[in-house]
C-alpha cells in the first residue's frame, strides 16, 4: 500500500496489486500518462520517486501479483520516458528486472523478461551498463522448464545481442547526475572498473568516461559459466561468443584462454547441435588468430613511412592515441547525443573512405585492426596439451589441429613446449582412427622440423660476483658475455667431444698366446687408443635413423650438411703405425676449446678462474623432453609410436650430447630393454642410439658392448631372435671392425663372468657362433671379410685383426675352423682338424651340425677364392688336407655328399 508521501494514488496501486492481468494493464497505462505529465512539467523528482516506489514497494514485493505490477509498470515508465529522458532512471528500473529473472513463480519470471524486453527496446546501449547481470539471468531462463517464459528469454536474448552487436564498441557509460548518485559510489565504481582492467590485454582508458560494455568484467562471468552441463545453456553460451567475436571493435579473441578449455569440453556434448556450432565456433576462431597473426607480420614487414590509400594518406581516426578508434567511439543518443564518428574495424583515408584491414596494412598503415592484438599462445598451449590426450575422439582431433596450426603461427612458443607436446603428441601417432593419426603424424613432424632448425645450446661464462642483498633477497651475478641472453639458464658440465677410436693392429698378440687381458685395458689398450680429437664436419642422418653417407671433400653434399641438424661423428678406425703421427695433434687438441664454445666470445679468466662459471641457454628443456619420450616406452605403447619416440631421442642426443643419455644417465635400461622388442626398426634405432651416445663419449663404448653381452647372457631367447640383427645394426652405425674387436675382447674379461655370474665358456661358445655366422654371411662385414683374406699378403692391419679375433673364437671349434679358412691360414685349419680327431668325445651332435653349415657355407659365394684354389692343390695342400679331413669327421649325410662331390672334381 502506498505511504502518505506516495505519488502513486490509492486507486492505481490498488489496481497495480490486482491478480486479474487486465486490471493491471489498465493501471499502468495510468502510470505512463502520470509520467508524461511529469516531464511536461519538467518534474524530474516526481518521476524519481514514482520509479524508486515501483521498484522497492511493487517488484519487490512478497505478493506475486504486485511483484508483476510493478515490473510492467516500470516497462510502461520506460516507455513513456523514450531514450532521450531514460538513462538516469535505469539504476533503479533494471535492477529488480534482473532479479526477478530468477523468480521462483513462472509468470513474474516471464514478466521480467517482457518488462526489461522493453526497457532495453527504450534505452538500446544504456542498458550495457548492466550487461554482466542480464547476461547472466538469461543464462538461466534460457534453460527454464516452462515454455512461455523460455520464449520470452528467447526474444530478450535476440534483443540484447542486437544491441551488443551494434553500440558495445561506441556507447560510453556516462554516470548519472551528482545529486542522485554519491561521488563515493562513483569512486569505488571507479576503483573496481580499474582493478578488473588488471586481467586485459586490451588497454582502457585512464581518464575519461568509459564504455559503458566491458569485456574486462565480462570475461571472468563467461568462463564461470562455460562449466555448465546443459545443453541449452551450452548453446547460450556458443551463440553469444559467435556475437562478441563479430562486434568490431571487440577483441574478444584476446581473452581466448579464459574460455578456450570449456569450449573444447563442448564438444563432448551428447548433443549433436551443440558439438556442431562448437567445432564451427572453433573453427571461427582459429581463422581469427591466423589472421592477427598474418595482419601483425604484415605489419613488421612494411616501411615506418606511412603509404597514402588512393593517393591520400590514411590514418586511425582521430584521437591521438593508437586505442582512440576503441574508446572514442561515441554514440550517445537522447538529449546528450553528440555525432555519430564511423564505426571502428576499419582504416580510413582522409576523405573517410573505408579501407579493409588487409588492404591497409599491405599499404602501410600505422594502425590496422588486429594487428596490435596479443594472444597469449603459451596458455592456449597448456589448455589444449592435456586435451589431446583426452578419450573423446572429437576433443583430441581439434585438439592436435589447433597445435598444428599453432606449429606455424607460434613456432617459438611450441618449441619452448616441446617436453609436453612430445609425451601428449606421440601416442596419437599410433591412433586407429587414420584422420586423428594423420594429424599427429603432420604435428610430430613440424615439431621435430622446429626443433631441428631451433639454436643449438649455447654456453656463457657468468661471473661469480659477491651475493647483493635485492630487495627478494636473494642474490645476482652480472653476465659477462651478452651472447644469446635467454631466460632459461641452467648450470651445465663440459660439454664431452666425439671420439676416436684407432683400429687395433696387434691386439691378437696376448690373445693368441693365453694371456687374459685386464678389465681396465678393455678400450684403453696400447694398439687401441680412445682419443678426443677435433672432427670434421659430422654426417647427417635421416628421419627414420638411417645414416647418410660420408659426402667427400669439395662436393656439394658436403658443403650443404647444416652442422645444427648434423649426427654425431662416427668412430673412425686408423691403423696402429699411425698413432705416433697422431700424438703431436693429440696434444694441440687437448689444449684446444670445446667445440660447443669455440664459436662463442671468449673471456679472458686466466687470472681468477674461480670466479667465473659456465651456464646454458637452451630453446626448451631437453632433460625434460627426453624424460617424457622414456615414459613412453615403459607404458607399452604401440610400434609407430616407439619408432617415432627413439628418432625424438637420437634428435635430442644430436642437440645436446652432453646432457642428456650419458653413459652414466639411469636411462640406459629403458634403452636396453628395448633391445628386446618385437619391432626390428625400434631395435635398429635403439642400436643406432647406443653408437650415437659411444660416439661421444669414451667409455660409451666400452659400456654399451658390455651391457649389450650382459642381456644376451641373461636371455638367450633375445640372443638366438635377435642376436645376428642386433650385430649387423651395430656394424652399420659403428664400424664392424671396431665392433668384433669390441666383443671379442669383453668376452674374455674376467669382470664379464663376475657380473653375469653364468657358464662363461658355454655362453662364450654360443656367442661366437653367433658372431661367426654374422662375419661370414651379413652384408655388412664385407669389408672386414676383404681384411682378413689379405693376412696372406702380409698386410699389418689384418695380421692383428685376426690375432684379435682368434683368442675369442677359439671357444668354438666350427667357428675357429671357419675363421682360418675365411683369413687363409690353412695350416692353422689342418692343425685343428687333427686335434678334432683326437677329441672325440666333444664331436657332439651340436659341433656336427655347425660341420654341416660350415660345409654349406664353402658352397656360396663367400668361399669362391677357396674353391679356386682347389684348382692348385700343389700351392695349397693344407687347404685340400683340411677339407679331406672335414669330409672323414662329417657322417653320412647331405653335407658329407656336397663336399665329395666337390673334391672329387680336383
Amino acid at each position: 500500500m502506498p505511504t502518505n508521501a506516495s505519488v502513486i494514488p490509492t486507486g492505481l496501486a490498488k489496481a497495480l496489486s490486482d491478480k486479474l492481468y487486465d486490471k493491471q494493464r489498465v493501471a499502468t497505462l495510468k502510470v505512463e500518462r502520470l509520467v508524461l505529465e511529469a516531464l511536461d512539467a519538467d518534474d524530474e523528482q516526481k518521476i524519481y520517486r514514482l520509479v524508486a516506489e515501483l521498484a522497492t514497494d511493487y517488484a519487490t514485493s512478497e505478493r506475486e501479483s504486485a511483484r508483476i505490477g510493478g515490473l510492467v509498470a516500470l516497462a510502461a515508465t520506460a516507455v513513456a520516458l523514450t531514450h532521450i529522458n531514460i538513462r538516469p532512471f535505469l539504476p533503479h528500473m533494471v535492477p529488480p528486472m534482473v532479479s526477478a529473472l530468477s523468480d521462483g513463480e513462472s509468470k513474474v519470471r516471464y514478466f521480467a523478461c517482457e518488462s526489461l524486453y522493453n526497457v532495453a527496446k527504450v534505452s538500446r546501449g544504456n542498458i550495457l551498463r548492466w550487461f554482466n547481470d542480464i547476461f547472466d539471468g538469461l543464462a538461466r531462463v534460457t534453460a527454464d522448464s516452462v515454455k512461455t517464459v523460455k520464449d520470452g528469454a528467447d526474444y530478450l536474448d535476440r534483443l540484447i545481442k542486437d544491441i551488443v552487436a551494434e553500440q558495445a564498441a561506441t556507447c560510453l557509460d556516462c554516470a548519472p547526475e551528482a545529486k542522485h548518485l554519491s561521488e563515493s559510489n562513483i569512486a569505488a565504481d571507479d576503483a573496481d572498473m580499474d582493478a578488473l582492467a588488471g586481467i586485459s590485454q586490451a588497454p582502457v582508458l585512464a581518464r575519461g568516461p568509459r564504455l559503458a560494455f566491458s569485456l574486462e568484467k565480462f570475461v571472468p562471468l563467461l568462463s564461470e559459466r562455460m562449466h555448465t552441463y546443459k545443453p541449452s545453456t551450452r548453446l547460450y553460451l556458443i551463440e553469444w561468443i559467435r556475437v562478441l567475436d563479430s562486434v568490431p571493435g571487440l577483441d574478444l579473441v584476446v581473452y581466448l584462454p579464459e574460455f578456450l578449455d570449456g569450449l573444447l569440453r563442448f564438444l563432448s556434448d551428447p548433443s549433436d547441435d551443440v558439438r556442431n556450432k562448437t567445432q564451427s565456433l572453433l573453427g571461427e576462431l582459429l581463422n581469427e588468430v591466423r589472421e592477427c597473426v598474418e595482419l601483425q607480420g604484415m605489419q613488421q614487414e612494411t616501411t615506418p613511412d606511412r603509404v597514402g590509400l588512393e593517393g591520400e594518406e590514411a590514418g586511425p581516426l582521430p584521437g591521438g592515441s593508437p586505442h582512440a578508434q576503441r574508446q572514442g567511439d561515441v554514440h550517445v543518443e537522447g538529449r546528450f547525443s553528440a555525432e555519430s564518428p564511423q564505426p571502428y574495424g576499419y582504416t580510413y583515408s582522409s576523405s573517410g573512405t573505408p579501407v579493409s584491414p588487409i588492404r591497409a596494412a599491405r599499404a602501410g598503415a600505422s594502425t590496422v585492426p588486429g594487428s596490435r592484438v596479443e594472444i597469449d599462445f603459451a596458455r592456449c598451449v597448456s589448455i589444449l596439451v592435456p586435451h589431446i590426450e583426452s578419450n573423446d575422439q572429437e576433443i583430441q582431433g581439434t585438439a592436435l589441429l589447433w597445435i598444428y596450426q599453432f606449429t606455424w603461427l607460434c613456432p617459438q612458443v611450441i618449441v619452448a613446449a616441446v617436453p609436453t607436446l612430445v609425451n601428449a603428441v606421440l601416442p596419437s601417432v599410433s591412433h586407429p582412427m587414420p584422420a586423428h593419426r594423420r594429424t599427429a603424424e603432420d604435428v610430430n613432424e613440424q615439431l621435430y622440423s622446429l626443433v631441428q632448425a631451433a639454436p643449438d645450446p649455447v654456453h656463457r661464462r657468468v661471473a661469480k660476483c659477491p651475493a647483493r642483498n635485492t630487495q627478494d633477497g636473494e642474490s645476482k651475478q652480472l653476465p659477462l658475455s651478452s651472447v644469446n641472453e635467454r631466460p632459461w639458464l641452467r648450470p651445465a658440465t663440459r660439454p664431452l667431444t666425439p671420439v676416436t677410436v684407432t683400429a687395433p693392429a696387434t691386439a691378437g698378440a696376448a690373445l693368441a698366446s693365453g694371456q687374459q687381458p685386464a678389465a681396465s685395458d678393455a678400450v684403453n689398450d696400447t694398439s687401441s687408443v680412445v682419443t678426443t680429437q677435433q672432427q670434421a664436419p659430422p654426417e647427417t642422418r635421416s628421419r627414420t635413423g638411417s645414416m647418410l653417407q660420408n659426402a667427400e671433400p669439395g662436393s656439394a653434399t658436403a658443403s650443404t650438411v647444416p652442422s645444427r641438424v648434423a649426427s654425431p661423428p662416427p668412430i673412425q678406425l686408423r691403423p696402429a703405425n699411425d698413432e705416433e703421427e697422431e700424438k703431436p695433434q693429440r696434444r694441440r687438441d687437448s689444449n684446444s676449446e670445446p667445440p660447443l664454445l669455440s664459436g662463442l666470445t671468449q673471456l679472458d679468466i686466466s687470472d681468477n678462474p674461480e670466479e667465473y662459471e659456465t651456464v646454458v641457454d637452451e630453446p626448451f628443456n631437453y632433460e625434460q623432453a627426453a624424460t617424457a619420450v622414456m615414459e613412453l616406452f615403459a607404458k607399452n605403447v604401440h610400434e609407430p609410436t616407439k619408432v617415432a619416440g627413439m628418432q625424438w631421442l637420437l634428435l635430442l642426443h644430436r642437440k645436446a650430447p652432453w646432457r642428456i643419455l650419458t653413459p652414466e644417465d639411469m636411462s640406459f635400461p629403458v634403452l636396453l630393454k628395448m633391445l628386446g622388442d618385437s619391432s626390428e626398426q625400434v631395435v635398429k634405432l635403439d642400436l643406432e642410439l647406443f653408437a650415437q651416445i659411444s660416439a661421444y663419449s669414451q667409455d660409451g663404448v666400452y659400456n654399451g658392448r658390455m651391457h649389450l653381452l650382459q642381456m644376451f647372457a641373461t636371455d638367450r631367447v633375445l640372443l638366438e631372435t635377435r642376436g645376428a640383427l642386433m650385430v649387423r645394426q651395430l656394424c652399420v652405425v659403428l664400424d664392424a671392425q671396431l665392433v668384433f674387436c669390441l666383443f671379442a675382447r669383453l668376452l674374455l674379461l674376467p669382470r664379464f663372468s663376475e657380473q653375469t655370474g653364468l657358464a662363461d665358456l658355454e655362453f662364450i661358445s654360443i656367442m661366437v657362433q653367433h658372431l661367426s655366422w654374422v662375419l661370414v654371411t651379413a652384408p655388412e662385414t664385407e669389408s672386414l671379410r676383404l681384411t682378413l683374406r689379405r693376412v696372406i699378403e702380409q698386410n699389418q692391419q689384418s695380421h692383428g685383426l685376426f690375432l684379435a679375433l682368434f683368442g675369442t673364437w677359439s671357444h668354438n671349434s666350427a667357428a675357429c675352423l671357419t675363421l682360418c679358412l675365411l683369413s687363409q691360414h690353412y695350416g692353422v685349419s689342418a692343425e685343428l682338424v687333427s686335434v678334432f680327431g683326437q677329441l672325440t668325445q666333444d664331436l657332439t651332435v651340436s659341433f656336427l651340425v655347425q660341420l654341416d653349415k660350415l660345409v654349406q657355407l664353402i658352397e656360396s659365394p663367400v668361399f669362391t677364392f677357396l674353391r679356386l684354389q682347389l684348382l692348385d692343390p700343389a700351392q695349397h695342400p693344407r687347404l685340400l688336407r683340411t677339407l679331406y679331413g672335414l669330409l672323414m669327421l662329417l657322417p653320412q649325410s647331405s653335407a658329407f655328399a656336397i663336399l665329395r662331390n666337390r673334391l672329387s672334381t680336383v
